[in-house]
């Protein structure tokens, strides 16, 4: 049986979760983030489940594939940039909750 047709659904959902990601990670709507993390999660075992993209995919397949993952690469990068501002102040705190503690 073909399954190409099914793990390309999969790759083109995750790639559109993605996309909903790093709007939420903009917005700062985090329900929306986990929802759509959740969906990725989802789409990730069933492409565990139907098989290897390598053997699964043609030619034309995988070039395919190789298109979405760069798309969901540079949906990476938008959540990246959205989150580093609240990380950095997250760092910042810790590092002064542990200095505070160690001169007690």
């Amino acid at each position: 049986m073909n399954m190409q047709p099914a793990m390309l659904a999969c790759y083109e959902e995750i790639e559109r979760a993605s996309r909903r990601m790093a709007a939420a990670a903009r917005q700062g709507d985090w329900s929306a983030f986990a929802e759509a993390e959740a969906e990725c999660a989802h789409q990730i075992r069933r492409i565990k489940m139907i098989g290897d993209p390598e053997t699964t995919l043609d030619p034309a397949g995988r070039a395919r594939r190789l298109e979405l993952v760069g798309r969901m690469l540079s949906a990476d990068a938008r959540v990246r940039e959205s989150t580093q501002p609240g990380i950095a102040r997250l760092d910042r705190y810790l590092r002064a909750s542990r200095t505070a503690k160690a001169s007690f």
